[in-house]
C-alpha cells in the first residue's frame, strides 16, 4: 500500500552550497536561508542565534499531517521549530504574530508540543508529549496529525500523545501571512524578532499533507524510511477493473 503523496516537501539533506531549497511538489514554494544558515549533508543547520529559513506560505489547515526529522543541540523551552501564522494586531493585539498559528515547538526541557489556533483563540493544550521527547544531539522522527479537533504526536512511528484543541474547532484552511523554520516571532513585515528562542540544531527534512491526517500504519512506514531521500512509498494504488 502507498502513502498519500505529500502536498509539500523540503529536503534539506545533501544540499551543501545551496542558496535556496525548492519544494519537491510545488515549485512555487521556496525555503530561503537568512543570516548565514547553511546546508550540510545532514540538513539545514541552525545556530540558535539568528538564522532561519523563510518559506513561501502555502494553503494549509483542516485535517493535515506534518512530518519532520531533526536533532537539537540545545533544547530550549518555547522554541518554535516550525510555524505558520497571520500577523493581525487588530484581532489579536496581545500576540499579533500568532493569529491562526500552526506550530511544532519545544516545551519545558524535553517535551514536544503542537498547536493549531482558531484565529486569536489559542489551542492550548492542543497536544503535548511527556518528558524525554527531545534529547540533546539525538535525531528524532516526529509527526503531528490533526483530524477535526483531535491532535496527535508520533515519535519513531509510535503514537505518544493525543488531545483536543481548547477552542474545539477545526484549524482554518488558508494561506497564512508568514511561514518559517527556526523560531523567533514574526514582525509585521515577516522578518523575525529574536526575543523568542531560535532553533539550535539540524532539520533533515520536512513534509506536509494538506487535507490528510495520515493513519498509524502510514506513519510507521515514514519512520522506517526516514533515512532515505525520496523513498518510493508515495502515490496511489492502481485499481484494475475487469468485466
Amino acid at each position: 500500500a502507498y502513502i498519500p503523496t505529500p502536498s509539500h516537501e523540503f529536503e534539506f539533506r545533501n544540499k551543501v552550497g545551496a542558496t535556496t531549497i525548492t519544494d519537491t511538489y510545488d515549485s512555487s514554494v521556496v525555503a530561503t536561508p537568512y543570516n548565514g544558515l547553511a546546508f550540510s549533508t545532514a540538513g539545514a543547520e541552525f545556530d540558535g542565534v539568528d538564522n532561519y529559513l523563510d518559506v513561501t506560505s502555502f494553503e494549509f489547515g483542516g485535517n493535515f499531517t506534518i512530518e519532520m526529522y531533526l536533532t537539537l543541540n540545545r533544547i530550549v523551552h518555547a522554541t518554535h521549530i516550525f510555524q505558520t501564522a497571520d500577523y493581525d494586531a487588530v484581532s489579536y493585539p496581545e500576540y499579533p504574530y500568532w493569529n491562526d498559528l500552526i506550530l511544532l515547538a519545544v516545551k519545558g526541557n524535553s517535551q514536544a508540543k503542537a498547536r493549531g489556533y482558531w484565529e486569536n483563540q489559542g489551542s492550548s493544550p492542543a497536544v503535548e508529549t511527556g518528558d524525554g521527547f527531545f534529547q540533546p544531539n539525538v535525531w528524532v522522527h516526529m509527526v503531528y496529525t490533526v483530524s477535526g479537533t483531535t491532535h496527535k504526536i508520533y515519535k519513531k512511528g509510535e503514537l505518544v500523545a493525543t488531545d483536543t484543541a481548547n477552542h474545539n474547532k477545526s484549524v482554518p484552511i488558508k494561506t497564512r501571512d508568514f511561514t518559517n523554520f527556526g523560531g523567533g516571532n514574526f514582525n509585521s513585515d515577516g522578518t523575525i524578532d529574536y526575543a523568542r528562542p531560535m532553533v539550535d540544531g539540524t532539520i533533515g527534512y520536512a513534509r506536509f499533507w494538506n487535507g490528510s491526517a495520515l493513519v498509524a500504519s502510514d506513519i510507521q512506514s515514514l519512520y522506517v524510511n526516514r533515512e532515505t531521500s525520496n523513498p518510493s512509498i508515495f502515490g496511489t494504488v492502481t485499481t484494475t477493473i475487469t468485466d
